[in-house]
């Protein structure tokens, strides 16, 4: 089952805002990356560490129909003037049945009900904000109440960077949560079609990935050479850093409530 992200992302050459989709398959993110490349990286290591074992579950647990994704992606350049963030449903298999599975919220705008499978996507203002709050819901399978659960939704991140480009010794900030305990992702990608610099991107015309998980009470992190040695000098990546929340019941395909919420931008790589 693919649970889709939707991104605003700058376009470095004609500042103008696009959309692109990434896919939650195999621990990626959020962010926002090649799923299969990115899953490499993580899941084959030894030993995790309990935040990179949250990513992993978190990506690769199938959702049930009806399952509800909580969202707010936004550049680091905007976001302090975000306003809405998306939720969006697990659509039924069925092609035009309505999900005969929903999801309650308790206590949030009147018991506010998805699953209804006809707006998949929907907006909502932060002054209804999902973000840094534990939320209660309860699950309905055709009208009847099968369980209830809750889920502790990340405070919105905000993300600084120490300078205009990336290099080693660069600053990555974050704001803390103090609740999270799932850890902060952090991701570096790039994409040959987005390099203002044709013959750099004819050069290398691969995707590339680097991504790591850090504790969210570390607040900061430093780019070391190592993490940028796979990348073209002088090539633009797009670094996205994000939070999650949101681990399936333990029946697989379950629904389930899930979040998450990331900040990104595109730097050129210096050395």
């Amino acid at each position: 089952m693919i649970l889709l992200i939707m991104v605003y992302k700058k376009n470095i050459k004609n500042s103008k805002m696009k959309i692109y989709f990434y896919s939650l398959i195999v621990v990626a993110t959020m962010l926002f990356v090649s799923c299969e490349e990115e899953s490499t990286e993580v899941s084959n290591k030894t030993e995790m560490t309990e935040e990179e074992k949250f990513f992993s579950e978190f990506l690769t647990a199938k959702k049930g129909d009806g399952s509800v994704l909580i969202q707010s992606a936004v550049s680091m350049e905007t976001q302090d003037l975000r306003k809405n963030i998306r939720v969006s449903e697990q659509k039924s298999r069925v092609p035009n049945k309505e999900n005969d599975t929903k999801i309650r919220f308790v206590g949030l705008d009147n018991n506010k009900i998805f699953g209804k499978n006809k707006a998949v996507e929907e907006t909502i203002n932060l002054d209804n904000d999902f973000f840094g709050k534990e939320l209660s819901y309860y699950v309905e399978t055709k009208g009847q109440k099968t369980f209830k659960s809750s889920v502790y939704i990340p405070n919105l991140i905000t993300v600084n960077f120490s300078g205009d480009k990336i290099k080693a010794g660069t600053k990555i900030t974050w704001n803390v949560d103090p609740n999270n305990r799932n850890g902060v992702a952090v991701i570096l990608k790039y994409d040959p079609i987005n390099q203002n610099n044709v013959g750099l991107a004819f050069n290398h015309p691969e995707t590339l990935i680097k991504s790591f998980v850090l504790p969210d009470n570390q607040s900061s992190y430093l780019v070391k050479a190592s993490d940028l040695e796979r990348f073209p000098a002088n090539a633009y990546v797009s670094v996205s850093v994000l939070r999650a929340a949101g681990i399936p019941p333990k029946n697989g395909g379950a629904s389930y409530v899930s979040a998450v919420t990331s900040a990104f931008s595109n730097l050129q790589i210096i050395r």
